[in-house]
């Protein structure tokens, strides 16, 4: 769960890096847990079903997945903004070669 919590903080540059090494120290797991999801950008009710959930297990297995899927989501977008910045870089070449 660390090592995936600090692919998310790397990809999500609201979190600041010495988070994870607070995460890092964190030695139980439900702690863990909390302290990972109080950082995810989800919706209320995803939280309140982690809040909810008594089992340990079962809460590191909502975070981790509710993790992932924030996971996959920054990924798209920074795939999407590298994109645009190619576009945008690509019609200021054309232009300044049309243009002489």
């Amino acid at each position: 769960m660390v090592s995936d919590f600090e692919s998310y903080v790397k990809l999500n540059k609201k979190i600041s890096a010495e988070v994870v090494g607070v995460v890092q120290a964190i030695t139980d797991f439900g702690k863990l847990g909390d302290n990972v999801a109080s950082h995810l950008a989800v919706k209320i009710a995803d939280r309140q079903a982690i809040l909810e959930t008594l089992s340990v297990t079962a809460r590191l297995e909502k975070v981790l997945g509710l993790m992932e899927s924030e996971i996959s989501v920054l990924q798209v977008e920074k795939r999407i903004r590298s994109r645009v910045k190619r576009q945008m870089r690509r019609p200021s070449a054309n232009i300044i070669s049309t243009s002489r």
